[in-house]
């Protein structure tokens, strides 16, 4: 009996930990930008009305226009920080020169979709 107390208490911590993985698996894959890469990152914070997917294409679509202007992305790595507050829409962002880059930007948690389009000059 105490074996299978053990068993599924292993069991538990192994499908636990694969749920944990996936959950910062978000965070993990960088965009590929022709010459250089972007790391996305999410802080703590309250959760957004957005999934994170929908911050990821905002992120993307910037970043390919920084890469038609120069032809290239202009840093071979960055690290973005999305910081979730109160409210809604873009609130402020800043960029480091730290470890080739680091953009932190404070975001509404209440964002909608075309709050990013409107962002990024576009209609939604």
């Amino acid at each position: 009996m105490r074996n299978s107390a053990n068993l599924r208490s292993l069991l538990l911590v192994v499908v636990l930990s694969g749920v944990i993985q996936s959950v910062y698996a978000e965070d993990s894959k960088p965009l590929e930008m022709p010459g250089g890469e972007i790391e996305i990152h999410f802080q703590d914070g309250p959760s957004f009305a957005l999934p994170h997917e929908a911050f990821v294409h905002w992120i993307h679509a910037a970043a390919e226009a920084v890469t038609a202007y120069y032809g290239r992305y202009p840093v071979t790595h960055v690290d973005i920080e999305i910081t979730p507050q109160e409210g809604h829409g873009i609130h402020e962002g800043t960029t480091y020169a730290h470890n080739g880059g680091l953009i932190t930007v404070s975001v509404g948690r209440a964002t909608t979709q075309a709050d990013l389009y409107q962002d990024c000059g576009n209609d939604p």
